[in-house]
């Protein structure tokens, strides 16, 4: 009964979990890629990975919490801790990822991309709203 419960437990963390890492995964990827941040990008791609992590884990979980059987007399705990594995090689190859975009970025000079006119950030912009609130 207490395997059930966890088992439970785990799985209601990991899909709220993974609603949350949606949301902000999606939030900044898009003002990453309106403003050219590779660190923002970075960073969204983090949110998603862990979304990706959750539904490793909720599988992860779901094969741990059977019951032993003939194969399996002890039960199927360790599958958690092969997906735990799973998760973290995703984590390395984002790292990866991530290290060779910044790495480019420094060697080929890849300036950002100045986007500022897409989210009305421009000079003109700010300076409208410097003379409509008198500052």
């Amino acid at each position: 009964m207490v395997d059930v419960n966890r088992s439970k437990e785990i799985q209601r963390v990991l899909i709220v979990t993974m609603a949350a890492n949606l949301l902000v995964a999606a939030a900044k990827l898009i003002v990453g890629l309106l403003t050219g941040s590779l660190a923002m990008i970075s960073d969204g791609a983090n949110s998603a990975l862990d979304s990706t992590s959750n539904v490793i884990g909720l599988i992860g979980n779901a094969i741990a919490s059977r019951p032993p059987d003939r194969e399996h007399p002890y039960g199927h705990r360790r599958f958690e801790t092969l997906a735990s594995m799973m998760v973290s090689v995703l984590l390395i190859l984002t790292a990866w990822e991530i290290v060779k975009s910044s790495i480019s970025r420094l060697t080929e000079g890849g300036d950002t991309p100045d986007r500022s006119h897409e989210l009305h950030l421009d000079d003109r912009h700010a300076g409208s709203q410097h003379r409509r609130h008198g500052l």
